[in-house]
């Protein structure tokens, strides 16, 4: 499984992501594949992982994924979102992230 895993995400021994990133991802791949649902914080961590590393666009296919699971996005997990989307120049995802916040009331 774990060869299957590092050829779908690309990973290359010895490759590392800040806070755990491929571990996170590992577990939630693990988690989906056992019939497993991670919580909020697994993704709040994964999404955070994802930013950091510049992939803006994984990082919002997992928060449709979270939401889809029944999941409902904190305060954490929008401003991970709104923070780097913004800082990557993307102002108009920022807003849209913003404004389900405030739709969402949280």
């Amino acid at each position: 499984v774990w060869r299957e895993f590092k050829s779908k995400y690309n990973i290359r021994d010895g490759d590392e992501i800040d806070g755990g990133g491929v571990r996170i991802l590992f577990i939630s791949e693990m988690g989906f594949f056992q019939g497993l649902i991670p919580n909020l914080f697994a993704y709040n961590v994964l999404i955070n992982s994802l930013c950091k590393e510049g992939k803006l666009e994984e990082a919002k296919s997992n928060f449709k994924k979270m939401k889809e699971k029944g999941l409902s996005p904190n305060d954490v997990t929008y401003s991970i979102l709104i923070d780097f989307f913004s800082k990557s120049g993307k102002l108009d995802v920022a807003l849209l992230f913003f404004h389900k916040m405030v739709e969402e009331g949280v």
